[in-house]
């Protein structure tokens, strides 16, 4: 019985680590750098953000994350990473002071499409002849049924003026119907979705956290000093290594994961690790295929000085070694290379 376990689980690894062979080394110096080049210029799709002065640096060396949701403002219109396209609502915003008052720009890395987009203007721009919300829903989320006036707006028409904050509908109920009681049919199967706000202007909610390079900011002096000079002295190596180079796991993954996820570590030579609801861990790789069949009590993230880490499950120690494609129960001696496990409790564990 052992043999036959330990078989289809050593196979059930291996088949993941197939996948880890390409990917081992993926952020190699040159293609970051040559990243980090494209959004020192970039010139692709832009959101801003109100931020305080603690969190600009952490901002910029990991990106935003899902500690980010809700953070001073409440999940009104959904989780997700507030933000706005016109720079004049960011810049009332963080004088306001409410969320921030430095403002950093963001390149939105894979554009606007498959948000929900209450503004008919770039609506059209994106969907086309599809730019209505009703043809947006279907397009993107399928056949859900929706009759709320709210969300269906008669006065959206197509306006031929430009994009700005001023000549767009107040349409913060509709997106406020799509968070609440279209969450699961709708909010949670798009990106997000992008609006006119009461008092925050155009407002664009990212679901997606990694889809947000930080690339400058203009600071708290200089924006109640009315100068608009970006900084992008903090936009660095790591900030692309964390960022674009990483996944969301919760919005890639958890309609593919019966448990729910609540936290995970950056990708190191390909997995990460991850936590459920319950406070038990698994790791996974970047096609969202967990690496043992069972949640694991307590587990190591990867690092890139060791080719093996340390979980636990029922009180035994696993050392998982990804460049063997094999892992190992109980004690193991490493530097002796001695492959040996203990299978005394194998029944137990698998």
């Amino acid at each position: 019985m052992f043999l036959k376990k330990y078989k289809l689980i050593s196979e059930s690894f291996e088949k993941i680590n197939n996948t880890l062979n390409h990917l081992i080394n993926e952020i190699e110096d040159s293609d970051v750098n040559e990243l980090l080049s494209k959004y020192k210029n970039y010139n692709g799709p832009i959101l801003y953000h109100s931020a305080k002065t603690k969190d600009l640096e952490n901002i910029f060396r990991v990106g935003v994350s899902r500690r980010f949701f809700a953070k001073n403002c409440g999940n009104y219109y959904g989780a997700g990473v507030y933000t706005t396209l016109d720079l004049k609502s960011s810049i009332i915003n963080a004088k306001r002071g409410e969320y921030g008052r430095n403002i950093v720009k963001f390149a939105l890395v894979d554009g606007f499409y498959g948000y929900i987009i209450f503004v008919p203007q770039l609506a059209a721009e994106i969907y086309g002849k599809n730019w209505r919300i009703a043809d947006q829903i279907k397009l993107l989320v399928g056949d859900v049924k929706v009759n709320d006036p709210e969300i269906l707006r008669n006065d959206l028409k197509l306006y031929n003026t430009g994009l700005n904050r001023d000549n767009i509908p107040n349409t913060s109920s509709g997106a406020k119907a799509i968070a609440t009681k279209y969450n699961e049919t709708i909010f949670n199967k798009v990106k997000g979705h992008i609006f006119k706000g009461e008092t925050d202007g155009l407002v664009c909610v990212v679901r997606d956290t990694k889809s947000l390079v930080p690339i400058e900011y203009i600071s708290e002096e200089n924006v109640l000093s009315n100068k608009e000079i970006w900084d992008s002295s903090l936009l660095s190596d790591i900030t692309i290594a964390n960022t674009i180079k990483q996944k969301d796991i919760i919005f890639h993954c958890q309609d593919k994961l019966k448990d729910e996820i609540s936290d995970w570590t950056p990708y190191i030579n390909g997995y990460s690790l991850i936590y459920n609801n319950k406070g038990k861990c698994n790791y996974i790789d970047k096609n969202c295929e967990l690496l043992f069949p069972v949640w694991l009590d307590s587990g190591l993230a990867l690092t890139n000085n060791k080719d093996y880490v340390i979980a636990e499950y029922k009180g035994e120690k696993i050392y998982v070694i990804p460049e063997k494609k094999i892992f190992y129960f109980g004690e193991f001696d490493y530097v002796n290379k001695v492959d040996e496990y203990d299978c005394a409790d194998i029944e137990q564990l698998f």
